[in-house]
C-alpha cells in the first residue's frame, strides 16, 4: 500500500465498547480486515493506547482491552500466573471470532503476548513486544521485586510516584503535566490487592514463559527506548535471538511508555512494520480524504514537500503532517502544495534569496516561532552568519529594537545548537 503521511493523524470511527461474557472490557474501532489488538501495562488500562489507535484505525480492526483487575475489567480471586491474563486474551478472541491477528503488547502486556504466542502461535499474523521483558537475570529483577516490596508495604502513591520518575523526564513532566497527571491518578486509583497480585505474577513471569519466544512462527517486531531501565535495549535484543524473522526497534531517547512519550515516532515505526508505505502521495487516500483528491496537483505537492523537508528538516515537517488535526489537515496540504510547492518552488528566486526574505518578514510581523525555524532554514540554504548578522541590524533600523533583540537571543541559542556548546 502507498498512502500518504497525512493519513496517521486523528481519525474518528465509531467505537464499540462492550464486555465479554467473562466479562473482560474492550473497545473495537475501524473496519479493516486484519486485526490489531493492544494490551496494555501493569496498572495502567486501555486508554494507554489511544493515540495509537487514532493512527491504526483507518487501515485496521483495532481491539483494546483491560487486563483482569484493571480498568473497567473486574478483578478475579482465582488469578495467580500469566496463565491466566493469557487465558483472558483468548476468550476475548473467541467473544469477538477472531481467529487471526497481530498482538501488541507493552511491559507486562508484552509477557502476556509471549505467553500467548507460546500457546496459540498459529493464530499470530505478527507479533509486537513493546518495552518488556524476558528471561530476566537476578540482577534485572532486582528493582521490580523492591518495588513489589513498597507496593505491598506502603501502598500505591509511593510506587506510583517512582513509576512517574522512571517513565518521564524532567522536560516531558514540564511539558506534559496533563498526560503525567492522568498516568498518576490511574496507577493510584487502581485496587491494591488486584495491583500487587498482577505486579507479582510480573515479576516471576519469567518462570512461567521460559524461552517461549522460540515457538514464535511469524514477523515479530522488538522496540523499547533507549532509556527504558526495565526493558533495557539488551533485553529487547535477548529477545531477537530467540525469534527468527526479526525486527528491533530502539527509540532514541525515550524511556518506559514510548506510546506516550512520542506516538508519532511510536506509530510510524507501528505503520511500517503493518506494511503501511508512508511515503506522501495522494493516491489510495482513505475516502474523508478524498475530498479534494480532483484539485490537487500531485506532482505541485510532492515538489513542495521536497522544499518544505530540506528548508524545515524532514523530521519536523513529517511530524506536522502526522500530528495535524482532521481540521487541519486540509491546511497543511494547502501549506506544503501552493506555499513550499507554488511559491518556494518558482525558481525565479533561489532559496537563499527567499529565506533572507522570510527571516525580514517575520521579523517584522513578530512571529517568533516561525521566524526561528526559517532563520534555521536561511543557514541550511546557505546565508552566511555574517549575511544574518546584517539582517539582524537591518531588522533593529526598520522593525524595532525590542524584536532585534528577541532575535539575536534566538539565534545565539541555535548557533549554540549548531557549534555543540
Amino acid at each position: 500500500m502507498n498512502l500518504s503521511v497525512i493519513q496517521v493523524v486523528l481519525y474518528t470511527l465509531d467505537r464499540t465498547t462492550n464486555y465479554t461474557a467473562a466479562g473482560t472490557f474492550f473497545e473495537e474501532v475501524g473496519e479493516g480486515n486484519q486485526v490489531i489488538v493492544l494490551c496494555h501495562g501493569v496498572g495502567l488500562d486501555h486508554t494507554m493506547w489511544d493515540r495509537q489507535v487514532t493512527a491504526l484505525a483507518p487501515y485496521f480492526r483495532v481491539v483494546r482491552y483491560d487486563m483482569l483487575g484493571h480498568g473497567r475489567t473486574a478483578a478475579r480471586p482465582d488469578v495467580s500466573a500469566i496463565g491466566d491474563f493469557v487465558a483472558q486474551l483468548k476468550e476475548l478472541l473467541d467473544f469477538l471470532e477472531i481467529s487471526k491477528l497481530t498482538l501488541v503488547g507493552l511491559s507486562m502486556g508484552g509477557v502476556i503476548a509471549q505467553g500467548f504466542a507460546a500457546d496459540a502461535h498459529e493464530r499470530l499474523e505478527k507479533l509486537i513486544l513493546m518495552n518488556t521483558v524476558y528471561r530476566r537475570t537476578d540482577a534485572e529483577l532486582k528493582g521490580v521485586r523492591s518495588r513489589l516490596k513498597i507496593t505491598v508495604d506502603k501502598g500505591l502513591k509511593p510506587v506510583a510516584d517512582l513509576a512517574l520518575d522512571r517513565w518521564f523526564d524532567d522536560a516531558f513532566r514540564r511539558a506534559n503535566p496533563d498526560v503525567v497527571t492522568s498516568i498518576r491518578n490511574r496507577l493510584i486509583s487502581n485496587d491494591l490487592t488486584a495491583y500487587s497480585t498482577a505486579y507479582g505474577i510480573f515479576v516471576e513471569a519469567d518462570r512461567e514463559i521460559g524461552a517461549a519466544l522460540k515457538q514464535v512462527r511469524c514477523p515479530t517486531l522488538v522496540m523499547t527506548g533507549e532509556l527504558d531501565t526495565g526493558s533495557t535495549p539488551e533485553l529487547a535484543y535477548r529477545m531477537a535471538a530467540d525469534l527468527g524473522d526479526v525486527q528491533v526497534v530502539i527509540l532514541p531517547g525515550l524511556r518506559h511508555l514510548a506510546p506516550l512519550e512520542d506516538p508519532p515516532q511510536v506509530n510510524r515505526v507501528l505503520l511500517e512494520f503493518l506494511g503501511i508505505d508512508l511515503l506522501p502521495s495522494r493516491t489510495n487516500l482513505v475516502p474523508s480524504q478524498r475530498q479534494q483528491e480532483a484539485d490537487m496537483d500531485k506532482a505541485l505537492f510532492d515538489k513542495g514537500l521536497a522544499t518544505r523537508r530540506d528548508v524545515l528538516g524532514k523530521e519536523y515537517v513529517d511530524n506536522a503532517l502526522a500530528n495535524a488535526s482532521e481540521f487541519a489537515q486540509e491546511f497543511q496540504e494547502l501549506l506544503t502544495e501552493y506555499c513550499w510547492g507554488a511559491v518556494w518552488g518558482d525558481e525565479t528566486l533561489d532559496r537563499k534569496t527567499r529565506s533572507m526574505l522570510n527571516v525580514v518578514m517575520l521579523a517584522a510581523l513578530n512571529r517568533m516561532h516561525e521566524w526561528e525555524l526559517h532563520f534555521r532554514g536561511a543557514i541550511v540554504n546557505g546565508v552566511s552568519r555574517d549575511e544574518l548578522k546584517a539582517i539582524l541590524n537591518q531588522i533593529a533600523i526598520y522593525c524595532g529594537v525590542p524584536v532585534s533583540v528577541e532575535c539575536h537571543r534566538i539565534a545565539k541559542r541555535v548557533f549554540a545548537e549548531l557549534d555543540g556548546d
